[in-house]
């Protein structure tokens, strides 16, 4: 499965937290950008060298320049009540040791269910602090090898295509990898140790 329908999928589930594992971010830049055209969804970028961009908009923004809490904040003047807005900030890794940038993620994750705004970050390393963890859904692009969805401490492997079998509970394209009896796997992304799994065709209880 591509990027592009990877993220049509999520992003039709509203998980609105998207962290994208690229190491050709221009490329992934181009995918989600020709993604946003054909579903008519609203796209601005953001890096620290060339701040906010909206390509083809005359709707202004306020940016805030190379400010990453202003760019968190700007997607909501994107907001429409008939389509999806998405923030692309590439490299933004770079920002989460910072306890403002951490709070400003964790609220504009959860007002984006809201009024579908998507925050997605293009980064070649996963580094999502602690308080972000279940906010943010891990995608790996085919350039680094696979597709990976992180749901909690312990990322499971996604292989392509998808699984029909067991779910997390929490419904969606939120599968896992590994249980012999489903040809999927549940094991519940937490690090909680020993819980069941709703979905799994055997009922069993597996540890993270």
């Amino acid at each position: 499965m591509s990027l592009s329908k990877t993220l049509v999928e999520y992003i039709s589930a509203c998980f609105t937290g998207l962290w994208v594992i690229s190491h050709e971010q221009e490329d992934a830049l181009r995918e989600i950008a020709g993604m946003c055209r054909d579903q008519r969804w609203k796209m601005a970028t953001w890096d620290i060298e060339r701040g906010l961009q909206v390509p083809g908009s005359d709707q202004p923004v306020d940016s805030g320049g190379s400010d990453p809490l202003a760019a968190i904040r700007s997607i909501n003047a994107l907001a429409s009540a008939d389509s999806s807005a998405l923030l692309v900030m590439s490299n933004f890794h770079r920002f989460m040791n910072s306890a403002e940038v951490v709070q400003a993620l964790a609220h504009q994750i959860n007002l984006g269910k809201q009024n579908r705004t998507f925050l997605v970050v293009l980064s070649p390393v996963v580094e999502i602090p602690t308080e972000l963890e279940k906010l943010f859904v891990v995608v790996e692009t085919a350039q680094a090898g696979g597709r990976r969805l992180h749901g909690g401490r312990d990322p499971k492997l996604l292989p392509p295509g998808g699984l029909a079998g067991c779910l997390f509970g929490r419904g969606g394209p939120e599968r896992c990898a590994g249980c012999p009896d489903c040809a999927g796997g549940c094991r519940e992304a937490s690090n909680l140790g020993h819980r069941p799994v709703p979905g799994c065709r055997s009922g069993r209880s597996l540890q993270p």
